[in-house]
């Protein structure tokens, strides 16, 4: 499948998302609802949710047949991702579609209501526990090693229950192990790369390469440095700039011995060469010592595999999850019943409003609200209902 080929990306979006991800990887981010991905990759957010709306629910989004039910759900989502624990639930509750099918609309329905009371059902102290685990998952760009810390975290509070089950047949020692490995390694273009601090002898090479990196654009001077000491005769200058750059470097003298020029014409071609090789020579040095931490790492990870993904995957749900549940509770939203026809509330109240909000009555189809403690109820059957400021409350 082609970018052109999902709905609102013409040419120019496409282009900007090829040379921005490429095709491979913008196509699998729609497919997964990324806006991170795409956002990042210049696309403008609202253009990033119109065109992810569309490729997970074309269906649904044809129920918002007008401009105005189109803006009220727009503000509704965005109410909603205000609630959000993570940068990536609020994506999520942004891209949401309306549901075409009674039983994907009675298991959202039975997800949000779990999570309201869960939510709910915490203590202050267990909340602030979750949402500092959610901000430090943000906090390390979401990363895997990010989402296993934070399956971490939520196991130690010991919370269960939906959404918490979903952490519930993980190893904590086997996440701890692996995240440790997903810490230090990260995928590349050119393949694994291993950052700082996972390997002392990585760390060194490292650290002895810059340093003869540096000294490689100081030759003259060390020619200079060596010759203060009256320093005439070939051989024993050769010495003394082993010695030196030993010294400066923090490198072995038997490493930049076996480095050094053979067929120097000069002093200054002399240092020149020898620093040339070392450098060459701690490259390869470097690249062997991180490739093999970077397979010992892979392999903690691997083993870890299956407790690693089931984390990924249980922190982004438990995440939505969440927070649609605080969505809910700080409205106190209700189940509603779900019927054929006809659409009908009881002391409801709008989302959009604040202050002292008096809620309304209405019914518009067949319903069954019949006791409202009013002198009028709403009439059953009628087939159409006007809507004014007078009789809404003002």
């Amino acid at each position: 499948m082609r970018l052109e080929e999902y709905w609102g990306v013409g040419p120019k979006t496409a282009e900007l998302l090829r040379d921005g991800i490429g095709e491979p990887e913008a196509i699998a981010a729609i497919e997964r609802a990324d806006i991170r991905t795409l956002t990042a990759a210049g696309l403008p957010r609202g253009r990033a949710v119109s065109i992810l709306r569309r490729a997970t629910g074309t269906e649904g989004m044809d129920v918002l047949a007008t401009s105005d039910t189109r803006d009220v759900y727009d503000d509704l989502l965005a109410l909603a991702s205000e609630y959000a624990l993570t940068d990536h639930a609020a994506d999520r509750i942004r891209v949401m579609t309306p549901l075409t099918s009674r039983d994907a609309m009675a298991d959202r329905l039975d997800d949000v209501l779990a999570a309201k009371a869960a939510w709910r059902g915490l203590t202050g102290d267990e909340r602030g526990q979750v949402t500092d685990a959610f901000d430090a998952y943000d906090d390390a760009g979401g990363t895997d090693s990010a989402a296993v810390a934070a399956a971490l975290e939520l196991k130690a509070v010991g919370l269960d229950g939906d959404p918490f089950d979903a952490l519930a047949d993980s190893d904590p020692d086997a996440l701890r192990e692996a995240k440790g490995a997903l810490g230090y390694i990260r995928e590349t273009g050119d393949g694994p790369e291993v950052l700082d601090g996972a390997d002392d002898e990585l760390d060194t090479l490292r650290e002895q390469r810059a340093a003869a990196a540096d000294l490689s654009d100081a030759a003259f001077d060390i020619v200079d440095t060596v010759r203060e000491d009256g320093i005439r005769d070939m051989e024993t200058l050769r010495r003394r700039v082993v010695d030196h750059i030993a010294e400066e470097a923090g490198i072995a003298q038997s490493r930049v011995r076996s480095a050094a020029a053979d067929d120097a014409v000069d002093a200054a071609d002399f240092v020149s060469q020898t620093l040339r090789s070392l450098v060459d020579e701690l490259d390869s040095a470097v690249a062997d010592r991180e490739a093999t931490v970077a397979d010992e790492l892979q392999g903690q990870i691997g083993d870890a595999e299956a407790d690693v993904e089931a984390a990924v995957e249980a922190i982004g749900d438990i995440a939505l999850s969440l927070s649609l549940g605080r969505f809910a509770a700080a409205f106190d939203l209700q189940r509603p019943r779900l019927v054929d026809d006809g659409i009908a509330v009881e002391g409801a109240r709008n989302l959009f409003l604040d202050g002292d909000v008096q809620p309304i009555t209405y019914g518009v189809g067949g319903h069954e609200i019949t006791d409202t403690g009013r002198a009028h109820t709403p009439p059953s059957g009628d087939r159409v209902t006007v809507l004014t400021g007078a009789n809404s409350g003002g």
